[in-house]
């Protein structure tokens, strides 16, 4: 699966454990992160979404649903855990 480049995002605490999380980067294709777009923090695995300014928010029912068992976020949540191993 391809990972695209990072893209640096306004520093952001991630929700659950507080790292600083200041880049972002796409599973699947070179996107760019915008508002509304999943994001994980990487220090914990932690899934959460840009808010409109571009800060880190929680996610939505509806989000939540959506995501659940997308490959994409599986790999990155997979990847994570082996390189934190």
């Amino acid at each position: 699966m391809k990972v695209g480049k990072d893209h640096r995002t306004p520093p952001s605490p991630c929700l659950h454990c507080g790292a600083l999380n200041d880049a972002a980067f796409s599973v699947g294709n070179d996107a760019e992160p915008s508002p509304g777009a999943i994001t994980m923090c990487l220090e914990c695995g932690h899934v959460m979404a840009f808010a409109d300014d571009m800060s880190l928010r929680a996610l939505t029912g509806d989000e939540i649903k959506k995501v659940a068992g997308d490959k994409r976020l599986l790999a990155a949540q997979w990847a994570r855990k082996r390189v934190k191993k």
